[in-house]
């Protein structure tokens, strides 16, 4: 006797293979050719559309870290896939909506510091943004696998069989998370400032953890970083060279410890609303079933923490006068660049040799490997340190009948320049001690390239960022973007 369950499964072949009968066939040779032309325009569209991607990551900004982090989060899923966590993909999760709703503060916040931002955004470019949105994405692959595919649930696979396990575990993984970002330090910024962001990182990462451990679906988690990222960045996408951050004062050292604090507890009780005993103690305990006065207790804890959580929303949006915190207006650097028309010109590279400058033995070398003559004078061959300039590139352009020196500090993007009457060279120590302290400094993006632009009428020292901007010096020493 054929088994019910059976007869069904013969019956649904039986169908599938009437609807495949009836299904009108196409010509052989009508089939040979919609086939062909369908490849023709994927591969068609693909090359585009690829193109026009390499072309933006190449020459425009974000790009060298677009590719920085694509390896990260390769590297990301290879960990998490070498440390058998790949069940992050498979486990059954909430749907990606629920979790996104449970991330409601930082969409809300990250909008709302976006909206107040606007007015400050001169310049906006659309092949930035995008790669800013690749940029942020991947960063959201990469430090997502790693903190909360893998690390977090390290953790709770060796330490989450209670609650109080699990809350331990989600706190290191998540301090883990912050102390990483104390790498911001080396991007011209002040180690106070990074300080706060180790704080507010942590903070987000519990609340990211609690968001994961609820719900299990690492692709919300994924989205609700890289939307944060995006927006807190998208008013930099326009600038040559982002903004930073400087703690200049005891006034703004104290503004930024608190909206730090107010920005940590609105992580904090969101992770608490959403971490609360009746929605994550039976995930924790499957037997486990939560008594009346227990849901009572938990319905009011959640009221309470939902007011203190739109008090702090009020607070940390609310308008300061900045005028009456000193030097506020000091605390965040941005930098712009004024712009010069030249409509005909030619850009050289020069093939001088990279010249030093040491002050303790007051020599200085100016060589120039073109004509394998000494036109300076001259000192050691290796990369120094002086006065706070960590210098990478070095640049000599005869100019105008004197010598024009620039310093490239690769470290804190910052050029040094002056110029050099060739008549008044000497080996005297007052005079060698003018020169180290007459160098004027100007903040610049990443340079690749230093020489010179000639125009019909005046050449000039050029500067060639890793975007291709070209920036010029002009004979009153200002420094200006070439159009």
């Amino acid at each position: 006797m054929k088994c019910k369950n059976c007869q069904n499964k013969d019956d649904k072949i039986e169908k599938n293979n009437s609807n495949c009968d009836s299904k009108k066939k196409k010509n052989i040779i009508l089939l040979f050719i919609i086939v062909l032309i369908s490849l023709c325009l994927v591969y068609t569209v693909g090359s585009f559309l690829a193109g026009i991607l390499e072309f933006n990551i190449l020459n425009s900004k974000y790009g060298a870290e677009i590719i920085v982090e694509a390896i990260m989060a390769i590297m990301g899923l290879i960990i998490v896939i070498n440390n058998h966590n790949t069940y992050i993909f498979t486990q059954k999760k909430e749907k990606f909506r629920k979790a996104i709703i449970l991330g409601l503060p930082i969409i809300l916040f990250t909008l709302s510091i976006f909206i107040t931002s606007i007015s400050d955004i001169k310049h906006f470019s659309i092949s930035n943004a995008l790669n800013l949105l690749m940029y942020c994405t991947l960063i959201g692959f990469f430090e997502e696998f790693i903190f909360r595919g893998w690390i977090l649930n390290e953790f709770l696979e060796n330490y989450g069989d209670n609650r109080k396990q699990v809350i331990t575990s989600i706190i290191l993984s998540s301090i883990i998370f912050g102390i990483v970002h104390i790498s911001n330090v080396s991007n011209s910024q002040d180690l106070l400032s990074t300080l706060t962001q180790i704080i507010n990182a942590t903070g987000v990462g519990i609340l990211l953890s609690c968001i994961y451990f609820r719900t299990k679906n690492i692709w919300s988690i994924i989205f609700l970083h890289a939307f944060y990222d995006f927006f807190i960045m998208l008013p930099n996408a326009g600038l040559i060279r982002d903004c930073i951050e400087q703690i200049t004062t005891n006034a703004v050292l104290i503004y930024n410890i608190y909206s730090t604090s107010l920005l940590f507890l609105i992580w904090l009780i969101s992770a608490l609303i959403i971490f609360r005993k009746s929605k994550t103690n039976m995930l924790i305990d499957k037997d486990y079933k939560i008594t009346d006065d227990e849901l009572k207790k938990d319905k009011q804890n959640f009221i309470i923490l939902n007011v203190c959580l739109l008090s702090l929303f009020i607070l940390i949006l609310m308008p300061i006068d900045e005028s009456k915190i000193k030097g506020l207006d000091e605390y965040k650097v941005c930098y712009h660049y004024e712009k010069k028309d030249l409509d005909f010109f030619t850009t050289s590279i020069p093939n001088y040799s990279k010249f030093k400058i040491e002050y303790d033995n007051y020599k200085i070398e100016l060589s120039d490997e073109n004509a394998k003559s000494e036109i300076g004078l001259k000192i050691n061959d290796n990369i120094i340190y002086f006065e706070d300039m960590y210098i990478y590139d070095y640049q000599l352009i005869d100019y105008q009948n004197n010598f024009a020196i620039m310093l490239y500090d690769d470290y804190n993007q910052k050029l040094y320049y002056q110029i050099i009457d060739k008549s008044t060279l000497s080996t005297d120590k007052t005079y060698l001690n003018k020169i180290r302290k007459s160098f004027k400094e100007y903040n610049v993006p990443t340079i690749e390239y230093i020489g010179y632009l000639t125009t019909e009428d005046a050449k000039y020292p050029l500067l060639i960022s890793n975007l291709k901007e070209q920036f010029i010096i002009d004979e009153e020493q200002n420094l200006y973007l070439v159009r």
